[in-house]
């Protein structure tokens, strides 16, 4: 005689507790990558100002040198701009 497995009868058996981890298993994941989206944006975040603290101590240093590239930038994007037209 052969016995009859409960979890392979019509109710789903093993399909439906696998079906029912699925949720689960996407929520865990979804927290993963949550969380690792905030540690990579605090880490961007601190990264942009330590480079805005050290650029201020240089414009701070050397004034009229940030002032010159500053102009000397902005006449190139001028250059780049009108030859377009």
């Amino acid at each position: 005689m052969s016995q009859e497995d409960p979890s392979m009868t019509n109710s789903g058996g093993p399909r439906r507790a696998v079906g029912d981890q699925v949720p689960d298993v996407r929520a865990e994941r979804y927290q993963q990558l949550r969380e690792q989206a905030t540690e990579y944006y605090q880490q961007g975040r601190d990264r942009a100002q330590e480079w805005e603290r050290g650029l201020e101590t240089r414009v701070q240093r050397k004034p009229l040198q940030a002032v010159l590239l500053a102009v000397g930038v902005g006449v190139l994007v001028g250059l780049m701009l009108g030859r377009r037209r």
